[in-house]
């Protein structure tokens, strides 16, 4: 721009204007001519540059909680915005890790210092899944066999690149969901697009993995019953123990259960823990129901979970497993003369079909182990408390008494006074139950006995 009004312009371009657009590098001058016929000369270097060019790396989708690299092509210098859950916004391939779906700008300064701009979207899923985690609950265990069971045979759409590793992953939303409102999605641990036994599989390769929470419905006595029962007082070392794991006193309608069991692995040889399901109420293993048992022997702790995979509920009490375990071969070297374990039962999860959940109550057992060769005086029948069972204690409308032998007894219920209150046969069968309507509360004794033997326990009736 010659910048100079009322003259005469003569540019080396051609152009009489005061000012001209130039398209191309060069010397330029003007000779500029005024009214008075003086003259003056003045010429630029200009040095014109192509176009900078910016390109960033393609919009992706993360799951929430990722990390990923942003990247643009080659650039002098780089200036990212926005400031938001990015490590450097000043270089080429910075890592962000948005807590929602966010545009992130780029403006690239070249050598020349000449500037572009471009954008890359990074969507963030709030819903993906981790291989194993079939309940979306933040850990892989025994518990995520369950929503497998109610949606068993549903097929979806597979997971894209589908890996088995314990990552999140972004999976297309299956048209149902479970009672939850959970997707269905999180039961196709495989990602094969169909759930069915594979994904046990899964579970147990991630076993143990978290990424966030848990829980369960808390109980009282007056819900139904999970129960380890042990029919021995007594067992020697190098022995197999067997201990019933029993559901429900009465009828009860369920779809599957999860839950752990623990035990004193100073006690038990090392992996010798095992599961039978074969008499199994909730369903028959290879038909209707599939099941995953995960031991962990240096904790003293077996997971267990069985599911139905019908659809249906089932209805019924009593035997839902058996539990095995071997005792060691030496308990030498303890001050006592025998040692006595306790199996118990934790972390119980309870659905049916719909996915609700049903509140449980928990009740363990024991046993006495004595070594090889160890005279063992037999137990008189008065002391044999474990012989039989009580349930619930305390109780608050009805009791229920399982009695280990099936021999005829004399069952007999004593006030804290000592006064019977109730008297009746127990004859050939292992199981009766007391209704506690117009009871007091207090403290009572149950008591079997037969001609040569008598058991006795307390209860504790409650205010209801």
């Amino acid at each position: 721009n010659a910048g100079v009004s009322n003259a005469v312009y003569n540019w080396n371009t051609g152009d009489t204007t005061s000012f001209i657009t130039i398209f191309n590098s060069g010397l330029y001058y003007v000779t500029v001519t005024d009214e008075c016929n003086n003259t003056d000369s003045d010429s630029v270097m200009i040095n014109v540059y192509p176009p900078n060019t910016v390109q960033t790396s393609n919009d992706t989708t993360i799951c929430a909680g990722d990390t990923i690299r942003i990247s643009v092509n080659q650039q002098a210098s780089y200036s990212w915005s926005p400031l938001h859950h990015i490590d450097s916004p000043n270089v080429r391939m910075p890592r962000v890790w948005p807590d929602s779906s966010m545009a992130y700008i780029i403006i690239g300064y070249d050598a020349n210092n000449c500037s572009a701009t471009d954008t890359v979207s990074i969507m963030v899923d709030q819903d993906c899944v981790w291989p194993g985690d079939g309940n979306d609950d933040g850990v892989a265990n025994h518990m995520d066999l369950l929503p497998i069971g109610i949606a068993y045979g549903y097929a979806g759409p597979p997971r894209p690149m589908a890996s088995t590793n314990w990552l999140a992953q972004i999976a297309p939303a299956w048209v149902d969901t479970f009672a939850s409102g959970l997707n269905q999605k999180h039961a196709d641990c495989s990602g094969e697009g169909v759930i069915n036994g594979d994904d046990t599989l899964v579970i147990l390769q991630n076993y143990g993995l978290q990424h966030f929470k848990n829980g369960f419905v808390r109980a009282d006595p007056s819900d139904s019953l999970l129960y380890a029962e042990i029919f021995r007082d007594s067992i020697l070392t190098g022995d197999t123990l067997q201990v019933n794991i029993n559901l429900g006193m009465d009828s009860l309608t369920v779809y599957g259960l999860a839950f752990s069991i623990s035990y004193d692995p100073a006690l038990v040889d090392s992996g010798s823990a095992s599961v039978d399901f074969s008499t199994s109420w909730i369903g028959t293993e290879g038909i209707d129901m599939i099941t995953l048992v995960k031991d962990f022997p240096d904790l003293g702790r077996t997971d267990i979970a069985l599911t139905r995979t019908d659809h249906q509920n089932v209805t019924g009490y009593g035997k839902i497993a058996q539990f095995n375990i071997v005792m060691q071969d030496d308990i030498s070297g303890k001050k006592d003369l025998s040692r006595r374990l306790h199996v118990g039962i934790s972390d119980p999860l309870i659905i049916q079909k719909d996915a609700s959940i049903l509140p449980i109550y928990l009740r363990s057992d024991s046993v006495e182990i004595y070594e090889q060769g160890v005279h063992i005086a037999p137990k008189p029948r008065s002391d044999r408390v474990n012989s039989f069972l009580l349930y619930p204690n305390p109780a608050l409308d009805k009791l229920h008494i399982v009695a280990a032998d099936p021999e005829p007894y004399e069952l007999r219920m004593l006030n804290n006074m000592g006064q019977q209150v109730i008297s009746r046969p127990f004859i050939d069968q292992s199981t009766t139950v007391i209704a506690l309507d117009g009871f007091a509360t207090g403290l009572y004794l149950i008591e079997l006995t037969t001609g040569t033997s008598r058991m006795i326990k307390k209860v504790i009736i409650a205010d209801h």
